[in-house]
């Protein structure tokens, strides 16, 4: 494998293992801003809400399309700065 495929690998994992890491928790700050007056308030309470109604998978619904995106942008920018 060449040094710039490599370096396009690992930028792909280090983008795609950002995404992963921050998604559950852009989850659930757009839930709160997104949610009715009445619903629970605060980060815990709209967590225990998704895991209990939804499950971990809630915690990643439209995960996909910014997890390409992150992987191919991490990779291409490690591939071209090294």
């Amino acid at each position: 494998m060449s040094r710039e495929h490599a370096d396009l690998v690992a930028g792909a994992v280090a983008g795609a293992a950002n995404v992963l890491s921050g998604y559950p928790l852009d989850t659930v700050k757009v839930r709160m801003q997104s949610s009715s007056p009445g619903a629970p308030h605060g980060a815990m309470a709209c967590l225990r809400h998704i895991l209990r109604h939804e499950g971990v998978p809630g915690l990643f619904r439209g995960v996909t399309t910014p997890l390409v995106g992150g992987a191919l942008e991490s990779g291409v920018n490690y591939m071209v700065s090294s």
